[in-house]
């Protein structure tokens, strides 16, 4: 039991690195802030987020170089934070006044220019710092480890845990955004207007689910600059960011789904809501508990076997965090790991939601 609760933290934490290395996402809402105020279409949005970065490093070298003993060395990236605000602020400052504010109203112009100065950019950090990747190590206290009971946490992995927590209580807002999708429009005497129009059932149910799932993952996206911090802890391969990504985004349709079915079902908004709360507790909390107690008796007659088999994780296989432990390194217990019945079981499940939705709106439709 104790190997198994070190196990399940571990893979919690690995996919809490996973899900907050998506640094392309918190550039692209940079782009579309950029371009929706500004109307500039900036090519070297990434080469500021590059100054940011060498900032750091500069920072931490310096320390380094004039007070190597010093215990402000612990302390470079909270300076550094700050500092690169500033320095990359005052660069976007000189290339506003100097090239962009010459180009407004002209957006494939900026496209061009910005690109240029990417190149430009990029070529001047190469020739100072060279073509090799730079370390930023951690401080000392987001290093070191402490014991909780039979299990060690390295400080580390406790910082991405909770960071990855803000985004789990994000993911608790699903319901918020698509059980009052429809029932909203019950509520404002609009939906028969949209049923009698010529959109079909599906057409409207694709763009209430559509909408709700972009809210989702706009939130979701807002809360990877605090996820930052993480970059210094280590990072992890292609195929578990895939996994991660991948398994947040069909968790996140199927609670979709059944929030849409909720709102097609019940005619106020707040039935609705309450409905697939509870639904999502139950996906969350009661296979958790029925897996525990099957566990635990499985584990007595079974002490020396290292993980559950299949009959025993089979209440999980409907919990959104099941999917985590794919992420486990372990290879004495990846073998338990069923996730490709668990990814499934989602995608069957919110299939189910959806057909019921559309068949309640397309009744809802006959009946006008």
């Amino acid at each position: 039991m104790h190997d198994f609760e070190a196990l399940l933290f571990s893979d919690v934490s690995r996919f809490s690195i996973a899900f907050s290395l998506r640094r392309s996402t918190t550039a692209a809402i940079g782009l579309a802030i950029t371009f929706g105020v500004m109307g500039v279409i900036n090519m070297a949005h990434g080469e500021m987020v590059m100054l940011g970065a060498y900032t750091t490093f500069i920072v931490q070298q310096t320390m380094r170089a004039y007070a190597p003993d010093s215990a402000l060395l612990d302390y470079s990236l909270v300076i550094a934070v700050p500092l690169a605000f500033l320095i990359t602020g005052f660069v976007g400052i000189l290339i506003e006044r100097g090239i962009i504010r010459f180009l407004y109203g002209r957006p494939l112009d900026t496209l061009l220019a910005t690109w240029g100065l990417s190149l430009v950019l990029q070529q001047a950090v190469r020739t100072a710092f060279g073509p090799t990747n730079k370390d930023v190590s951690s401080p000392s206290w987001m290093s070191g480890s402490f014991d909780l009971g039979h299990i060690t946490i390295t400080y580390s992995r406790l910082w991405i845990v909770l960071f990855t927590l803000l985004v789990f209580v994000l993911l608790l807002m699903g319901p918020v955004f698509s059980s009052g999708a429809i029932t909203i429009e019950r509520e404002q005497r609009t939906l028969a207007g949209l049923l009698t129009s010529l959109l079909t059932a599906p057409q409207i149910w694709w763009g209430k689910f559509v909408a709700a799932l972009l809210y989702l993952l706009l939130l979701l996206t807002s809360a990877i600059p605090l996820l930052a911090l993480s970059f210094a802890f280590g990072g992890v391969g292609p195929l578990d960011l895939v996994k991660a990504i991948g398994s947040t985004i069909l968790t996140l349709a199927s609670i979709c789904t059944i929030g849409l079915w909720c709102s097609a079902t019940f005619r106020r908004s707040v039935h609705a809501t309450a409905s697939c709360y509870a639904i999502v507790l139950v996906l969350t909390i009661v296979t958790a508990i029925s897996f525990g107690m099957l566990y635990a008796h499985w584990q007595q007659s079974h002490p020396e076997d290292m993980g559950p088999p299949a009959y025993i994780q089979a209440p999980l296989f409907l919990n959104p965090l099941y999917p985590l432990l794919t992420l486990t390194d372990d290879n004495g217990f990846r073998f338990y790991v069923y996730s490709t019945s668990s990814w499934l079981l989602f995608a069957a499940l919110g299939c189910l939601a959806a057909a019921f939705a559309m068949r309640r709106l397309r009744r809802s439709g006959e009946q006008l």
